[in-house]
């Protein structure tokens, strides 16, 4: 009898070791590989099946009405940037912003974000850990730039002045894998609120207007 509950405690012990192997290489899984839906969050009531290029052409109250409202809307404006650094992957620049997206943290990491208007004036200047002054890059011209500095790291031209509708965003709390890979569901629309473009595929955070905004 002894030895029949010593083995059936063995046996629990092996399970629960066994379980808790497979929970740590799921942990250790998530770690290194990204799992673009474990990741993704989408909008109440959205449909991946309805989410096609034959929406192509519809209105905004048309499209709300076929796939219900979007998690964020976000209008795109005319955005000319530019970025020198000395960590190219650690430094991103951000869609109508005057400000950068920074990878993880590091006090070594320098950068000079500059932006332009529509005909290649400069508009801001923000510098960390260079020594040039922003005062006279501000008088400068993109062509006066290029020239001095040579070909940024990254550059980002959006002017087609449209609205984006974003279905899906990335989870609250930690995501799996090294970087924020989500499955990208995104509408567009021009000027007289017809949708021109589907967007549907798995991508970073990062560059998440990528193919809006040509991003280098």
């Amino acid at each position: 009898m002894i030895k029949k509950k010593k083995y059936f405690i063995g046996i629990g012990l092996a399970i629960l070791i066994i379980f808790g192997i497979y929970k740590i290489n799921i942990f250790l899984d998530r770690i290194e590989n990204s799992d673009p839906e474990y990741n993704t969050i989408y909008a109440q009531n959205f449909n991946e099946e309805l989410f096609q290029n034959r929406l192509i052409g519809k209105s905004k109250n048309e499209i709300i009405e076929i796939i219900g409202n979007p998690l964020s809307k976000t209008k795109l404006k005319y955005f000319d940037a530019i970025l020198y650094t000395n960590f190219k992957d650690s430094v991103y620049l951000k869609e109508n912003s005057i400000s950068v997206r920074l990878k993880g943290y590091s006090e070594n990491v320098k950068y000079t974000f500059i932006s332009f208007d529509s005909i290649g004036n400069v508009q801001n200047v923000m510098i960390r850990g260079y020594t040039e002054n922003e005062e006279e890059l501000k008088k400068s011209t993109k062509s006066e730039i290029f020239e001095k500095f040579g070909k940024p790291q990254k550059q980002m031209l959006c002017n087609c002045k449209c609205m984006v509708y974003s279905y899906s965003e990335i989870k609250e709390g930690g995501y799996s894998g090294k970087h924020p890979i989500i499955n990208i569901r995104n509408l567009v629309f021009d000027k007289k609120n017809k949708l021109i473009k589907v967007i549907k595929k798995v991508g970073s955070t990062y560059s998440k207007y990528d193919e809006i905004c040509s991003n280098e």
